[in-house]
């Protein structure tokens, strides 16, 4: 497989957030990615090389839900190589916006089966280290600090500082990098969410693993992919109202 083949590939097993609008934008962006298989395979020595490099992983959530295999994706490195660097385009690509729509359609619930499977393995990975405690619904409640305040219910407006990844690392929202805590009405946000920080007192910071079905399922958000597991650290700051 060529430098960025295997790129791709391997992009495409893993969930960027920051989901690019439209796939008109994804040949310009993913000009970074394929303009040398040697160059992709380089070590990111500088800023720049980092900044392209995390360009790629960006725009790849469009291919994610493709479910691609390898023969697909010289394809498709193939249609990019030759909208951008002037070579043949056999085709008129205006006729195949919706047969794109269409295959994407067709390809998500594989895409979706594929992520569950790796969202189960981590989520039992993550049951067996310690201190963790598993709640019916299947999520995973780690107490890092316990709080001396009262909990909050679902009626409840709550302050909190988090920090919420995917399996992967990935990085989909968080209060603590952008440096301001958020302010949200408990009762709105999604099932694991809800249930864990009921179990928690104000001043506490917990760790939530959180199952794809007590999460955002397979429908996913532009950060999050279908059938994602879902691992965040939350400090319940106060109860406002």
């Amino acid at each position: 497989m060529s430098g960025s083949r295997a790129l791709l590939r391997q992009l495409q097993l893993r969930w960027i957030p920051g989901r690019v609008r439209g796939l008109a934008t994804l040949p310009v962006l993913l000009f970074a990615v394929f303009a040398s298989s040697a160059r992709a395979e380089a070590p990111l020595d500088t800023e720049h090389d980092r900044i392209l490099f995390a360009l790629g992983l960006r725009c790849a959530n469009e291919l994610r839900d493709f479910a691609l295999d390898d023969s697909e994706i010289d394809l498709v490195e193939r249609g990019i190589r030759a909208a951008l660097l002037g070579g043949e385009i056999p085709i008129n690509a205006n006729a195949y916006p919706r047969k794109i729509k269409a295959l994407r359609g067709q390809r998500h619930p594989a895409a979706v089966a594929r992520e569950r499977e790796l969202a189960r393995g981590y989520v039992e990975r993550a049951s067996r280290e310690a201190g963790a405690v598993r709640s019916d619904s299947g999520v995973l409640l780690f107490t890092l600090l316990q709080g001396t305040g009262p909990s909050p219910t679902d009626g409840d407006t709550i302050r909190v500082h988090f920090h919420g990844k995917l399996r992967d690392g990935t990085v989909f929202d968080s209060s603590v990098d952008r440096g301001e805590a958020r302010q949200m009405k408990l009762g709105r946000m999604f099932p694991c969410w809800r249930e864990g920080v009921k179990k928690m007192k104000v001043g506490g910071r917990s760790r939530l693993v959180c199952p794809p079905d007590t999460a955002w399922g397979d429908a996913g958000t532009p950060r999050v992919p279908g059938g994602a597991a879902l691992d965040i650290e939350i400090q319940l700051l106060a109860i406002t109202k």
